[in-house]
């Protein structure tokens, strides 16, 4: 293992699974670095990383891109996301950004992946 990758495995609370793999790097190539996908019993979406299209796929239906987040780059992203969604956030205004709750949703997500790697057994998000 390296210290920016991670294979996770999870079980939802009404059986359904799923397997997130995770890298950090900051160098991919199209074709060898994982996409995010998700996949389930009637449908797989999926987002390019490099053209950033979200595409839907279904059993016996051509792939349809149904939207497409362009690359913004790394950057300082506190600058880009954090700083806004926080003068947003003290004005009172919604947000299309995470917030801090959704920050603290992660961090509860990574506590819980890495008690499962210690103890090699499934562990609760609480």
């Amino acid at each position: 293992t390296a210290f920016d990758y991670a294979s996770v495995a999870w079980e939802f609370e009404d059986g359904a699974v799923g397997t997130l793999v995770l890298s950090h790097a900051p160098f991919f190539r199209k074709g060898i670095a994982p996409e995010l996908e998700f996949h389930g019993t009637k449908a797989s979406l999926g987002i390019d990383r490099v053209s950033g299209n979200l595409t839907l796929a279904k059993p016996d239906e051509p792939v349809e891109i149904i939207d497409n987040k362009p690359d913004n780059g790394f950057g300082n992203r506190f600058e880009k996301y954090v700083f806004p969604s926080l003068r947003q956030a003290h004005a009172g205004e919604a947000s299309s950004h995470p917030d801090l709750k959704d920050g603290w949703r992660v961090q509860l997500f990574t506590d819980a992946a890495s008690r499962s790697a210690r103890s090699g057994r499934w562990e609760t998000v609480e």
